[in-house]
């Protein structure tokens, strides 16, 4: 994913809607880790 996100930030290349689409598909996993962590984070860091 950081290979897409560099893409986009600091504007590398031009993105078009299939790279877009495929650096999502290869890297979806990465969005429920990243949910998970959160997740975690909170539920043990609760008040």
């Amino acid at each position: 994913m950081k290979g897409g996100c560099n893409l986009v930030v600091h504007r590398y290349g031009r993105m078009n809607d299939e790279i877009a689409f495929a650096i999502l598909q290869e890297n979806l996993g990465d969005f429920a880790l990243f949910k998970e962590a959160i997740e975690a984070y909170l539920n043990t860091n609760k008040k």
